[in-house]
């Protein structure tokens, strides 16, 4: 019989208080964190600014990964701004230039900004002259963009397959050789699956 009210007392406890017990769907809001709360992490480069024979392989410059909140503080007075500082425990130079960071010994790298709470609620997004570091609370959210970005890449390999096929052209970005055949347009495509592969499945570890 106490089980069953622990059970009941536990649902009731997850409608009203879901932030102790956020998973990939339920979150908390970036004003909500606490030192040592976990926040994924994503890289992924500005393919509008990219040639569309570098956009080709952008899957390769995409960073996934998670870190922790090192310390934060939040502005009562104004508007709500939160400074925090976040910890990762590797080195990623596209994330972290034209940030302000430091090496911490023997625990990692921290990287310092300061959000908007008010415009942001579980996401955050920090363009650079690369292409944009995101932050958040919700896996979906890091999902999202990684499958925009993705969508981007396919639409334009396919344009490129066809434009070629119906040309009978072969451009060098285009052509292995294998066996003395030419495997006209399969390597990108093949290679694009197995980065998009690999990506998602460093995601679903974090």
């Amino acid at each position: 019989m106490s089980i069953s009210f622990n059970k009941i007392i536990h649902k009731l406890d997850r409608i009203i208080q879901p932030q102790k017990y956020y998973t990939n769907n339920v979150t908390k809001k970036l004003n909500k964190l606490e030192k040592g709360d976990k926040v994924y992490a994503l890289f992924i480069p500005d393919i509008k600014h990219m040639a569309i024979s570098t956009s080709m392989s952008a899957l390769e410059e995409v960073i996934v990964t998670a870190c922790t909140v090192y310390d934060i503080s939040i502005s009562k007075m104004g508007k709500p701004f939160i400074t925090a500082t976040f910890l990762f425990k590797s080195w990623y130079y596209s994330m972290f230039s034209e940030l302000t960071y430091h090496q911490i010994l023997n625990m990692g790298y921290v990287i310092s900004l300061v959000i908007n709470g008010k415009e942001v609620e579980y996401t955050f997004i920090q363009k650079k002259y690369n292409g944009f570091l995101i932050l958040s609370t919700n896996k979906n959210a890091i999902i999202s963009h990684i499958k925009a970005l993705v969508n981007i890449i396919k639409d334009r390999i396919l344009e490129r397959v066809m434009f070629n096929e119906e040309h009978k052209e072969q451009e060098n970005i285009w052509t292995i050789y294998q066996h003395n055949e030419t495997e006209y347009g399969n390597y990108l495509i093949i290679n694009y699956k197995k980065l998009y592969a690999q990506i998602m499945q460093q995601l679903i570890l974090l």
